[in-house]
């Protein structure tokens, strides 16, 4: 069987999945990832054979956040079909390009290098980059948290219960305490990414803590698609400089440019490292979203 390539975490929502014709049928989402969702048929008559490997449906669906349900639709194509059960991509051209190379790399066994060193002279040029990056991230993190106070602060005022505005009112007290904290723990993730950069040492990580997570709360799934909508957003905008870095990265450490995956420069990496900071700090689902956009 083919192992994937992007950590997947399972969830329970119900969903609509729709064709050009108009043409419905109901699913569960049982497993999300960053690439794409798995679905369920869940009648007891049988699935019916209206789905084909490669065909593109919408899928929609809702969550709830506090008291409003928030619907979502993203176009999918079908990957894989079992007898009651679909597996589908996101279909966005540009995300789509980076998996399927990544999976013609790993049955090319591109990605089963040993860890790759530098010389002298490129370990030098890599630190210098690196501190100029860091620099810049800590610059911009300066920014974001008075930006962040005053969103909430707005959020606060907008509320229309006080244990809502004490919410946000909660927030801006915690970023005052924590802001120092957190943006070290984000800057330490980062240079912890330069670290393990065009090496085997992450993947083996992340593949030893598949399957460990429990099911995910509605909140988190809510952050996950925020954070996936803001990926598929940014990524398209980046993808010549993205491939620029990617050119020099294999230059410096003598290896093909198509066997690097992913770096500390991807936006990709730079916003889910953010992600995991802020989940340290802040619990509610409201508080987190308001971060995330003044942070993208």
């Amino acid at each position: 069987m083919e192992k994937r390539n992007h950590h997947r975490t399972p969830v329970r929502v119900d969903a609509i999945l729709y064709d050009k014709e108009g043409h419905s049928w109901p699913f569960i989402v049982e497993d999300v990832g960053f690439d794409g969702l798995f679905l369920r048929w869940p009648e007891q008559q049988p699935m019916p054979d209206d789905f084909s490997i490669g065909r593109l449906f919408e899928i929609k669906f809702s969550t709830k956040a506090s008291a409003i349900d928030k619907l979502y639709k993203l176009e999918v194509k079908v990957s894989r079909i079992l007898d009651d059960a679909l597996a589908v991509e996101i279909f966005n051209p540009a995300v789509n390009a980076l998996i399927n190379l990544s999976r013609e790399q790993l049955k090319q066994g591109l990605n089963n290098q040993s860890k790759n060193s530098l010389d002298s002279s490129s370990q030098q040029i890599l630190e210098h980059v690196q501190q100029v990056f860091l620099k810049h991230l800590s610059h911009n993190a300066d920014i974001f948290f008075p930006v962040a106070r005053d969103a909430l602060f707005e959020h606060a005022e907008r509320a229309k219960t006080n244990s809502t505005q004490l919410l946000f009112f909660d927030a801006i007290s915690i970023i005052d305490k924590v802001k120092s904290k957190l943006k070290t723990d984000f800057l330490n993730s980062i240079e912890e990414e330069f670290r393990t950069c065009c090496s085997q040492e992450k993947n083996e990580s992340a593949d030893s803590n598949t399957g460990e997570l429990d099911l995910i709360a509605q909140d988190d799934f809510e952050s996950w698609l925020a954070v996936n909508q803001i990926l598929v957003n940014i990524l398209p905008h980046f993808e010549q400089e993205l491939l620029q870095i990617q050119k020099r990265l294999a230059v410096l450490y003598g290896i093909d440019e198509t066997s690097i995956t992913t770096h500390p420069f991807s936006p990709e990496i730079i916003f889910k490292k953010f992600a995991e900071v802020v989940h340290q700090y802040f619990q509610n689902n409201e508080i987190v979203l308001v971060l995330y956009h003044q942070f993208e």
